[in-house]
């Protein structure tokens, strides 16, 4: 970890009990990974947790973080799991909480009863369990149409329904359009669904068909439970990431109470500047990063697999 190697202190809290998160379930190989182009995402798990076991660490594991509030030099933290009720000081906070699979209320209360929907791409199921069989895809991003042709290929048939026009990319919908055991329904209404014995049930206006699985594969949510703990005055806002020109992901700014007072004329412009919307700042003048991705929402693992994109530093204009 850089922190260790910068003089740092670290201290990860992890909610569970064993290390790597979502990849300890992704049996796709991380082709976009540089030296490990077969490794599946439980290997590389694996590996690097071998490697964080061997680091100064500090790892609270089965704990949760009940309460952040500012203090002095930083945040002050309120830890509740295995280890009781204990407080941590820190000098700034990292949230690293990944993300969960997408679906409605509705869609995820079903999936709670019915064993032949799937919500998100890692489930061994999807890749051991289903074959020569009818599925019900519902999305219409990378994440489902990559999905369609991960069954394709496994001899099954599918139908992905998506509410509006498909926003994967061309490549994976020439690809879905070329297999005949790929049917793409743009504009297509989510069904009423009835979960039997071994098939759910999809009913259109148009007519009802049996599925033999439903994948619901819209996307990722971000988990931000954790912001529920912290004092309303240093509570990061949830929006969504904002875009500026040449398509440069803009970077959040530290919190307010951390910010270093102004102390130079070069400080008291960037302060009097402040109180002037950042729209009408040049694009020079804001934090930003370039990220030359199509959505900024997790794309499927297996997707990335195939065509990573491609990301780039920022243009000269905007660096």
């Amino acid at each position: 970890m850089p922190a260790c190697s910068f003089g740092l202190q670290p201290v990860v809290i992890e909610r569970g009990d064993h290390l790597g998160g979502a990849q300890r379930s992704n049996f796709h190989p991380n082709l976009w990974m540089l030296g490990y182009p077969e490794e599946t995402g439980e290997q590389m798990t694996q590996r690097l947790a071998a490697h964080y076991r061997e680091l100064p660490v500090t790892t609270h594991y089965r704990a949760e973080v009940t309460r952040v509030a500012p203090a002095a030099r930083g945040f002050l933290l309120t830890l509740s799991g295995a280890e009781g009720i204990r407080a941590l000081e820190a000098d700034a906070i990292v949230l690293a909480t990944g993300t969960r699979p997408r679906a409605t209320a509705a869609l995820e209360q079903f999936a709670a009863t019915c064993p032949r929907a799937i919500i998100g791409p890692l489930s061994n199921t999807i890749r051991d369990g289903i074959r020569d069989t009818d599925v019900l895809i519902l999305g219409g991003g990378d994440n489902a149409l990559d999905h369609a042709l991960f069954l394709a290929e496994r001899g099954n048939r599918a139908v992905v329904c998506t509410r509006a026009a498909f926003s994967a990319r061309r490549p994976f919908i020439a690809a879905c359009q070329a297999r005949g055991e790929i049917d793409l329904r743009a504009h297509c209404p989510l069904p009423g669904l009835t979960c039997g014995d071994a098939r759910v049930m999809a009913c259109w206006p148009e007519g009802e068909r049996a599925f033999d699985w439903l994948l619901v594969m819209y996307g990722y949510l971000p988990n931000t439970d954790v912001l529920d703990g912290f004092d309303p005055a240093i509570r990061p806002a949830l929006h969504r990431q904002r875009l500026s020109a040449g398509g440069c992901l803009a970077t959040q700014q530290r919190p307010r109470h951390l910010r270093r007072p102004a102390t130079s004329p070069i400080h008291r412009s960037r302060r009097w500047r402040r109180r002037w919307p950042r729209a009408s700042l040049p694009p020079a003048r804001r934090s930003e990063i370039c990220v030359r991705h199509k959505s900024f929402t997790q794309p499927s693992y297996h997707a990335m697999h195939r065509s990573r994109s491609v990301r780039r530093a920022c243009p000269p204009a905007f660096s």
